[in-house]
């Protein structure tokens, strides 16, 4: 079933994070070389790896992944090399 919403009561609605919007790692802030962590417990399989954008894929960003612990947390561990 679907349901009309009227203009007064979209303006009521927060459509400003969703798929495609922002993301919950840093993806555009992390520079060349610098990197950030993901402890597993965040994670739903620990064996998945998340990965950058596509928009940003297509212009070349690349990151590489590896579990390692930080500070004493299983994580994983995302390097930006370009």
């Amino acid at each position: 079933m679907v349901n009309e919403i009227s203009v007064e009561d979209m303006a009521k609605i927060d459509m400003g994070v969703g798929r495609g919007g922002v993301s919950k790692y840093p993806w555009d802030t992390t520079p060349v070389n610098g990197g950030f962590s993901v402890p597993l417990s965040d994670m739903k399989k620990t064996d998945n790896r998340p990965n950058p954008p596509l928009r940003l894929q297509k212009l070349g960003v690349k990151f590489i992944s590896r579990k390692r612990p930080v500070e004493g947390v299983p994580s994983i561990v995302l390097q930006r090399i370009a």
